[in-house]
Order: C-alpha cells, then structure tokens, then sequence
C-alpha cells in the first residue's frame, strides 16, 4: 500500500508554458522575483544546473525555441501555468503519493538528487508510479 503520511519537495515538469506567481501575474518575470543569467544557458538542462546551484532557486522557467533558448531563474513559488508550447517551466512543488497517480515518475521529476528522492518514493508509493512493478509481501495469499 502507498504510504499515506509520505510527502516530499520536488523539482516538476508542470507543462509547456510560462512560470507565473498567479494566474493574474501578466508582469513575464513575477514581479522581478526572475532573472535572466548571462550569458543564457543553451539548453534546459543547463538552466536546470544553475538553478539548482542557488539555494533560493524555486523554479526554472526554459525556452525551448530552436536558436533562440532563455532561461528564466526564479526565487519564489509559481503558483500558475500560462500556456505557450515554446517554453517549458520545472519548478519545486510539495506532493503526496496521490500527484503520481498513473504518472511515470521517473519521467516527471528533475531534481539535485534524483536518484535517493526516486527510491524514497518508489518505496513509499509502489502502487501509485507507473514504472513501478508492484510486488507482494511472500506471506500475502
């Protein structure tokens, strides 16, 4: 069974679009609360490893048009998605075992220790990941 008490911080993919405070942020860089490093990163991976060398990093926000990437370092909580599918915005966001329902988990967390966070969760929610072959206990009839 899933663990009901587990919850932890990730890094997430929260889709194609632009990282915003609140749906009703239309400022493109959260107030200033972002900031573009220079020069910019060329790909997302890159934006990802610099964000996750500052501690206040909450989120990353990447675009991911060919020739022409910007990476957007962000120090509060995104709170919304605005849609554009030439952008893609990772950002920190507390979950239970319930956000994974049917996910591939693998897949959807990028985050500094990747490897330890994915066996904590893959104990504590072996039912809930999709990647994750569920077994049962020697002694269940």
């Amino acid at each position: 069974l899933d663990d009901p008490y587990y919850f932890d911080v990730f890094f997430l993919n929260l889709g194609r679009g632009t990282c915003r405070l609140s749906e009703y942020d239309t400022s493109g860089n959260g107030y200033g609360t972002a900031w573009r490093p220079s020069p910019t990163p060329p790909t997302l991976e890159e934006c990802l490893s610099l964000c996750f060398s500052l501690s206040y990093c909450t989120a990353a926000e990447f675009r991911t048009t060919t020739g022409d990437p910007r990476c957007e370092i962000w120090n509060q909580t995104v709170g919304y998605l605005r849609g554009s599918g030439s952008y893609v915005c990772v950002s920190q966001k507390e979950v239970d075992c319930s956000y994974f329902v049917g996910k591939n988990c693998t897949a959807e967390i990028y985050d500094r220790n990747v490897s330890a966070k994915l066996a904590r969760l893959h104990s504590a929610c072996p039912n809930t990941c999709t990647e994750v072959v569920p077994s049962c206990p020697a002694n269940f009839t």
